[in-house]
């Protein structure tokens, strides 16, 4: 019960429409409209906004045969399409789509010949520069030479593009510097001591992307750091793209391109 300067509102099943108003001990009963018009109001706003997210797909799906855009579709390349891996490669895309400040998305999961499919709708978008970045798997491990890999993309918590000047004639080496966690970063120090002992040939670390090399540098001591660099022959615009996907994850399966075309709206 709630009191407060001679006012008395008793919240109960029997009078949830109906409360006890005292105003200086007249002992007034009225009908709480107020609370009711409160209900009511709350009543309709949850309708409503769980009505929206329910037809949201759905919302996407009819903006978009309005406006037109781009509509990707990829093949799901695992034995078993779970819920939750759908769920999770529509967050992976939506976050890659999102660093390229692409925000108004929809997603579709069909089947087709026996095959689960997603469909990635891009309302407005009629430029296709998005389908090889979104069906790069972006599997990131850091391997010795023997291709025991030692840290791999879920041990890194960011990363982002730095530069340095080399010299006048190269001018600036762009380059990617990762964020890993604390137990990843004691790992790399334990390891890069132990190839710092290894022979010429053997102390060399690999750093690979989709079974893509990206660097293999020679380790000479122990490298005790949780932000260590990726060095290669990186333009600006790969070292961008290569943060990105590392920022945004890797994908839990592999997808394979079926089809991008830009669909015109329906007039």
């Amino acid at each position: 019960m709630l009191k407060k300067q001679g006012f008395i509102l008793a919240f109960s099943l029997k009078n949830f429409l109906y409360a006890d108003i005292n105003f200086g001990g007249y002992g007034m009963k009225k009908k709480n409209v107020f609370i009711a018009i409160i209900v009511l109001i709350v009543v309709v706003l949850l309708a409503y906004f769980s009505n929206f997210i329910i037809n949201n797909s759905n919302d996407n799906k009819l903006k978009f045969t309005d406006v037109g855009g781009l509509e990707i579709e990829y093949k799901i390349l695992a034995l078993d399409v779970t819920e939750d891996t759908i769920d999770r490669l529509e967050s992976i895309l939506r976050n890659r789509l999102n660093v390229k400040n692409i925000w108004d998305i929809g997603f579709e999961t069909v089947e087709e010949e026996g095959n689960q499919n997603i469909i990635v709708r891009l309302p407005r978008i009629e430029e296709d520069t998005v389908t090889e970045f979104l069906g790069k798997t972006a599997e990131l491990k850091f391997t010795d030479v023997t291709g025991d890999a030692f840290l791999t993309g879920n041990d890194v918590l960011g990363a982002q593009v730095i530069y340095d000047k080399i010299n006048e004639e190269l001018g600036f080496k762009y380059m990617v510097q990762i964020q890993l966690s604390d137990d990843a970063a004691n790992t790399f120090a334990n390891v890069t001591e132990e190839l710092a002992t290894k022979p010429d040939g053997q102390n060399m670390m690999y750093m690979f992307l989709d079974n893509t090399l990206l660097s293999s540098p020679i380790v000479l001591e122990r490298v005790e750091t949780a932000a260590p660099v990726i060095v290669g022959d990186f333009t600006k615009e790969y070292a961008d793209e290569l943060t990105d996907l590392i920022c945004s994850g890797a994908l839990p399966c592999e997808i394979e391109l079926v089809r991008s075309e830009y669909i015109a709206p329906v007039k």
